[in-house]
């Protein structure tokens, strides 16, 4: 055999992986112990955010079976005004252009 049929990657099974001379060295442990508490922290937040949107949505559609014509009027009131901005910003877009053509 040569060489490269000698040699064999490192794998999950593998007893040494990595730099040290020990998988289950202390600066191992410690990271280990890092991870562990980096996902309990993530899998909180995550609990704490999908409650609060919850809520929010719990919220939401009660205003909206309480006061029907009210949150028609909010989002007719809110696709007027995003609308007038647009129109807006389109003007203005055909206001660079007409200024920037030189032949004319």
């Amino acid at each position: 055999m040569n060489e490269r049929d000698e040699f064999q990657f490192p794998t999950s099974k593998s007893r040494r992986r990595g730099n040290g001379s020990d998988g289950h060295s202390a600066m191992g442990a410690g990271m280990r112990d890092s991870l562990a508490d980096a996902r309990q922290r993530i899998g909180e937040t995550m609990t704490s955010a999908h409650e609060r949107s919850r809520q929010m949505v719990d919220s939401t559609s009660g205003y909206i079976q309480r006061w029907p014509f009210g949150a028609i009027a909010v989002a007719a009131g809110v696709g007027l005004l995003l609308g007038w901005m647009l129109a807006v910003q389109s003007r203005e877009d055909e206001e660079s252009i007409e200024r920037s053509r030189w032949w004319r």
